[in-house]
């Protein structure tokens, strides 16, 4: 029989329809074809990947924000009224899809996190594993029994669900304070508050605060991993007034077995305290800060006080122009944020490169580590950590201090090598078509049955003009990457951004009086600032074959599903772009 190896995935001329493919996944594309035998000959061949449609992705729902057109009644569920982010992990095992979500707004401002912005966790699992579409109507979050909102469900009397706060622990001897900036305290007052929260301290425990969450997770032997940011800093607004805070410090969490104890029923732990909360995630390893996220205009805010707000300097007009040089009133020097254990007086342990991390696990036993530093104003850096060193799997060996972790590597894209355990070796990624570091909030994804990698961003320079999903294609982590592919166009300055804001665009009062099934107006504002953080869903959909002229298949299609976070209004929008992957591959007869 004729048979054919693209890549070391074995094709007949006649193929089924191949399942969804799972990013960290061992299963194959063709899920009904046998591996190829081991007397084969396998021919090196060369991936191109393409946008089917350059310029153009598909909105399908806006998941996180029901006031505005949202289909899931998340508010009258969950107490959730916006979301941004949608971080998520695939767990093949248990067929279960988690989403995390940043700074979740609440319905309740009485409710324990006091609209301060705590992370919530969602979950795709039964007939919407593995479906994208499963977030627009049938996506849940994790709730904690007993927790409890201060708001009344007109339908019961009872009071309404909440979804749970994602209650962070420092490591043993450690402060909280030393992780979390802004975490809200939960009042005791609201029903079983104090029981269910039992865990909570003001020294150990903490729940996240705005613009504290998670930046990459994965996960590994039944557990989650998640690197989330602090932010002691806060930005500082053109008028010298305080601004939002600013990711500042990074940090490894694990969550352990997520499942819960009876996997039968999932996430409904019991809610004493001898029992894991669902959301109770340890600290393990401080990463990395970054001094140059507590400035702004050269004005410098570093300990939460009132820095930079009036009065101004004698004689200076208003607004006042932050400089180190003409500084305001309660100017503070940057200081390191605790002990972080950094050999320079100027920069973060790793370099303060790696402060918006995504892990991805790669088909070689390592986990890659994706960083960006300077908050969207920065280059693009990788390093890499073993799975297991020396026998014992990770986190085990993983040290406090995370740059003493044995094994930690940083590429330099300069000699194409790696430098164990030396940041200051770090350079960053090449990209010949584009070098502006204004690389914030990315995605990686890699896609072991295809053989590549993809990455995903938004430029955060492109001002007023609007914003654009950009992608690109790797065979390898280090690269080298692909020219930029532009996945959706919502700038004014082309034909196609110029269609896609028509599309895409409505009046903050017609966002709001739109009948819960449109889904065609998302976005109030397409300034690059306010349409950001593109994260990419573990699998991919509707993978087809494509053929040749001589009938044999050539490579595939397929659909690349991702949230894209938009700030007015404050939403996660679920977007697809279709993409094409092209081998170049020799024929093999077998016998």
């Amino acid at each position: 029989m004729k048979r054919i190896l693209i890549s070391g995935i074995l094709f007949f001329s006649v193929m089924a329809m191949p399942a969804p493919v799972l990013a960290q996944s061992p299963r194959n594309i063709v899920s009904d074809v046998d591996a190829a035998p081991s007397s084969s000959r396998s021919v090196p061949v060369i991936p191109t990947v393409s946008l089917a449609n350059p310029g153009f992705s598909t909105e399908r729902c806006r998941v996180t924000n029901d006031a505005f057109s949202g289909i899931n009644n998340l508010s009258y569920q969950f107490d959730m009224t916006g979301a941004d982010q949608g971080i998520s992990v695939d767990d093949p095992i248990h067929r279960v899809t988690w989403v995390f979500f940043g700074d979740s707004g609440v319905a309740d401002g009485d409710a324990w996190y006091g609209s301060h912005g705590a992370n919530a966790q969602g979950y795709l699992n039964g007939r919407n594993y593995g479906n994208p579409m499963g977030l627009c109507g049938s996506l849940q979050l994790v709730t904690q029994p007993g927790l409890v909102s201060g708001n009344i469900n007109p339908s019961n009397g009872q009071h309404q669900k909440v979804y749970a706060p994602d209650l962070l622990t420092a490591p043993s001897g450690d402060l909280i304070a030393n992780y979390l900036f802004h975490s809200p305290a939960p009042p005791l007052t609201l029903p079983d508050n104090a029981t269910v929260l039992p865990e909570y301290s003001l020294f150990i425990s903490g729940i996240s605060g705005t613009n504290e969450s998670m930046s990459g997770a994965f996960a590994f032997n039944g557990n989650i991993y998640l690197f989330y940011f602090g932010s002691p800093g806060r930005d500082i607004n053109s008028d010298c007034t305080i601004g939002l805070p600013k990711g500042s410090v990074s940090f490894l969490t694990e969550w352990k077995n997520p499942l819960g104890a009876n996997e039968g029923d999932l996430w409904k732990i019991a809610s004493d305290s001898s029992s894991p909360r669902p959301t109770d995630y340890n600290i393990l390893s401080r990463v990395d800060y970054n001094l140059d996220n507590f400035t702004y205009n050269g004005c410098l805010y570093s300990d939460g006080s009132s820095a930079c707000t009036p009065p101004w300097p004698t004689g200076a007009a208003t607004p006042h122009n932050c400089s180190v040089a003409n500084p305001p009133t309660g100017f503070t020097p940057p200081t390191a944020p605790g002990d972080w254990r950094s050999p320079s007086p100027s920069a973060g342990p790793l370099g303060g490169n790696f402060i918006w991390i995504d892990p991805v696990v790669g088909n070689d036993g390592y986990i890659y580590l994706f960083g960006t530093g300077t908050f969207r104003a920065s280059f693009l850096y990788l390093a890499r950590l073993p799975l297991s060193y020396h026998g014992q799997d990770f986190p085990h060996f993983v040290t406090r201090y995370f740059s003493d972790t044995p094994g930690l590597e940083f590429y330099n894209s300069n000699t194409g090598n790696w430098a164990l355990n030396d940041p200051s070796n770090a350079t960053p990624l090449v990209f010949d078509d584009d070098k502006t570091p204004d690389f914030g909030q990315i995605s990686v994804r890699y896609f072991d049955n295809l053989g590549v990698w993809l990455l995903m961003y938004t430029h955060a320079t492109g001002g007023g003009n609007g914003a654009e999903v950009i992608a690109r294609w790797s065979p390898s982590p280090t690269g080298k990457w692909s020219d930029m592919m532009i996945a959706l166009d919502l700038t004014s300055t082309t034909p196609a951004g110029l269609q896609n804001q028509a599309l895409y665009g409505c009046s903050q009062n017609s966002c709001m009086d739109a009948p819960p099934t449109e889904q065609q107006a998302p976005f109030t504002d397409f300034s690059a600032a306010d349409v950001y953080a593109p994260d990419m869903l573990p699998y991919l959909t509707n993978v087809t074959p494509s053929f040749g002229a001589n009938g044999f298949p050539t490579g595939f299609n397929f659909t690349v599903s991702y949230l894209l976070s938009s700030f007015k209004p404050y939403n996660s929008v679920l977007f697809d772009v279709d993409m094409r992957i092209q081998y170049q591959f020799h024929e093999t007869d077998w016998p």
